[in-house]
């Protein structure tokens, strides 16, 4: 029976976390915008908004610009990230990690102006504990974990695993108020390769 990609996913966050385990050899994803079908690259526009994403390890980076002449407000508690079937609340820049699960203001966009921002799911954040020994000390701190994994920890079974998520997706709804309306706007990414990085 072959494993599940989030299944194997996770078996690769929980033994990431074991400090004693080596990472392995890092990979990176290139990514597609797949939908809206008029999307260009990582570009897509209509007659109200234009938006250029970028895929980082962790989050989906994101220029967006209002082309109207009213101000507009992305409602980010109603903004979500999809991924292996789920919708997952999302947290952006400026929410401390604390409060991620708390309500977030919306963004207000004004007449002809843009804003840059991120989006990733906020229980991808968490806090590791620290260890404290008399040789060895390892402070706690915040987290996040990569969007899809990143490393292989020198284990055949995970490299094949990462290297086989090529054609997995990844969705991003924004929803924007405008003129007393929610337009929703609902983007989908898709892996196009994964590829060794070089260290």
């Amino acid at each position: 029976m072959k494993t599940p990609f989030s299944v194997t996913f996770a078996l690769i966050v929980v033994a990431a976390g074991c400090a004693t385990l080596s990472l392995g050899t890092k990979y990176g994803y290139d990514y597609q915008l797949v939908k809206p079908d008029s999307a260009t690259g990582m570009r897509w526009e209509d007659d109200k908004i234009s938006v250029a994403f970028d895929i980082s390890d962790k989050a989906i980076n994101f220029t967006i610009r209002n082309k109207t002449k009213e101000v507009m407000k992305l409602i980010w508690d109603e903004a979500t990230i999809m991924q292996f079937g789920k919708a997952q609340k999302v947290m952006h820049t400026g929410v401390k990690y604390i409060n991620r699960n708390e309500a977030q203001p919306a963004a207000t966009i004004p007449a002809g102006t843009s804003i840059d921002d991120m989006a990733l799911p906020s229980e991808n954040v968490y806090y590791r504990e620290g260890y404290y020994g008399t040789y060895y000390s390892n402070p706690g701190g915040w987290e996040e974990q990569d969007l899809f994994p990143t490393h292989d920890l020198n284990k055949p079974e995970f490299r094949e695993s990462i290297l086989k998520s090529k054609g997995q997706k990844l969705g991003l709804y924004l929803p924007i108020q405008y003129q007393g309306k929610t337009l929703d706007y609902t983007f989908e990414f898709a892996i196009t390769d994964v590829k060794p990085v070089a260290g």
